[in-house]
């Protein structure tokens, strides 16, 4: 708190949030309160660079909204009184109304009811006093109430040189966090590049990647922390402040207009369209691919009356499934080798599918079994490896298929 007895300056206060909520009350003695603010890299003891608040000032008691930007510091300043007694009290707006002045509560809390900076004129009327006023006084008229930041603030910046264009405290103390904003360049200059930045302290800063709001097929995978356009891009907030500024300046003047939500930044959604193409995505489904069809190959199978040596496949390929009669009274045996040529029987052997007497040898296999140089096959009467006896025609019939 401080109290005015003549012209001249409060002490300085450092900005903890975007608004400084500050009320005045007592004799003003015919004088303008006005309010003026310093960057934050400027020394405590600097005079000479304060700069005023164009939207701030006040002549009878009032309560008013002093805009800050984060980090900066901020002052008052009365000038023009005869013998004033005017006390000044920076309050955060409670919710109950017991030990204080109800109407004023009531006033507050209407005004504050839809969001964002209290700005009040019709502040009651200062009591009558004598000598400086007590803190009991002070108490008796003014109320701490929440001042609640609106959803969907909208702020805005310009710049014409490397320059911050605005920063927002996204997680103000006793308010509600903001969690998403929308930055939208209105007009980028010429040939310069907006950084988008977040910090715990308002100090070191590091960038943030954000998206463009609508998905299109030159905007997959791009997720940007700078913009050298007018574009509109949407960023997470998970840091306390929020900062976009020109990191280089050509000429011309970058403009933005950013809105801060509470609740997170949205998942866009995407209509994604494959091309027609052989190419496989992934390579990680069960679907046959070695044909314009998808589908597999058969290859027919009448056995002759030798060891049958033939090429299914001249060249690598996946065995997905057969079905083999067997005409015999004795069992028989297809042998498949690992092979782009037509195998020679009883030597590189890797698979045998063996059909019983007058019976049927029949198997799927969805996702096939590989053969990394080629699929030939062999067809005998002996179940061993090194087997190379020949079969009576017709003793093996059916169909092997392969992709």
């Amino acid at each position: 708190m401080h109290i005015f007895t003549g012209n001249g300056v409060s002490d300085a206060v450092a900005s903890d949030s975007a608004v400084a909520h500050v009320a005045l009350r007592g004799a003003f003695g015919g004088g303008l309160v006005t309010a003026e603010t310093i960057a934050p890299d400027l020394p405590d003891g600097e005079t000479s660079n304060w700069i005023p608040i164009p939207s701030v000032a006040a002549s009878a008691p009032t309560l008013i909204a002093i805009p800050i930007p984060a980090g900066w510091r901020w002052r008052l300043r009365l000038s023009g009184a005869t013998a004033p007694n005017l006390a000044v009290a920076r309050i955060a707006f409670p919710a109950t109304d017991a030990g204080w002045n109800a109407p004023l509560a009531g006033l507050l809390r209407s005004a504050g009811a839809a969001g964002g900076p209290i700005s009040i004129a019709n502040f009651p009327a200062a009591q009558a006093v004598t000598g400086p006023l007590t803190d009991a006084q002070l108490r008796a008229a003014l109320v701490p109430v929440l001042a609640r930041p609106a959803d969907g603030l909208l702020v805005t910046g310009s710049a014409t040189s490397a320059a911050t264009l605005f920063t927002q405290d996204c997680a103000p103390p006793d308010a509600p966090a903001f969690n998403s904003v929308a930055v939208q360049i209105t007009n980028p200059g010429t040939g310069c590049t907006v950084a988008y930045e977040v910090s715990n302290d308002g100090l070191t800063w590091s960038a943030v990647t954000g998206s463009t709001p609508l998905w299109t097929a030159a905007s997959a995978g791009n997720n940007p922390s700078t913009s050298t356009t007018a574009a509109m891009l949407v960023f997470p907030v998970f840091a306390r402040f929020f900062r976009a500024r020109v990191s280089t300046y050509g000429s011309g003047t970058v403009a933005a207009v950013a809105v801060f939500r509470q609740d997170a930044r949205p998942i866009t959604t995407m209509n994604v369209g494959l091309i027609a193409t052989t190419a496989a995505i992934g390579d990680v489904g069960l679907q046959l691919r070695a044909t314009a069809t998808g589908a597999a190959t058969i290859h027919h199978v009448i056995a002759a009356a030798t060891t049958n040596a033939a090429v299914v496949k001249a060249a690598a390929g996946r065995l997905v499934g057969w079905c083999l009669g067997n005409a015999a009274a004795a069992w028989r045996y297809v042998k498949l080798h690992n092979i782009a040529s037509a195998p020679t029987a009883g030597t590189g052997v890797v698979l045998t599918i063996a059909i019983p007497p007058n019976g049927l040898a029949q198997h799927d296999i969805p996702a096939g079994i590989g053969f990394s140089t080629g699929i030939g096959r062999t067809i005998v009467s002996g179940f061993a490896d090194a087997d190379a006896t020949a079969v009576t025609a017709g003793d093996v019939v059916g169909d092997m298929f392969f992709a």
